[in-house]
């Protein structure tokens, strides 16, 4: 299987001590491996008439590098563990008219009035952003 690579450009603009900008600087990076085990390649430096190459970034470079890449993953990983929880909130607003003593007065509170449009629709207020946020990414 061939080595993942991954290939950052970071610019940087200096800011001089009376707020103008200053010089300008590209740095180039490659990296291969996936997040947990990134290493680096090497580096190009290009701005302001100079111009480098080299290996050795920082460890805290490398670290920041690491979670970036983890991202995606990890919310995945969120998306996973939150869709059953979402589907069973879902099937016992199916299969349950509401829910009783909520207002502590033994009236029932109808799924129609606490969720989105009715009168206290702010209880499943995060409850609705987590089934949109499954319904967009598919099979909510």
């Amino acid at each position: 299987m061939a080595e993942r690579c991954h290939r950052l450009k970071f610019d940087f603009t200096e800011i001089l001590p009376d707020g103008r900008e200053g010089s300008q600087i590209r740095l180039g990076c490659t990296f291969s491996g996936e997040a947990e085990q990134l290493t680096e390649k090497g580096w190009r430096l290009v701005g302001d008439g100079a111009e480098g190459t080299g290996s050795g970034l920082t460890e805290a470079v490398l670290d920041w590098l690491r979670v970036r890449l983890a991202l995606p993953t990890r919310a995945r990983e969120i998306a996973e563990a939150v869709r059953p929880l979402v589907q069973e909130v879902e099937h016992l607003m199916i299969e349950s008219k509401g829910v009783y003593g909520l207002h502590l007065n033994g009236d029932p509170a109808p799924w129609s009035e606490i969720d989105d449009g009715g009168r206290f629709e702010g209880w499943l207020t995060e409850f609705n952003k987590a089934r949109a946020m499954l319904d967009r990414e598919g099979g909510g």
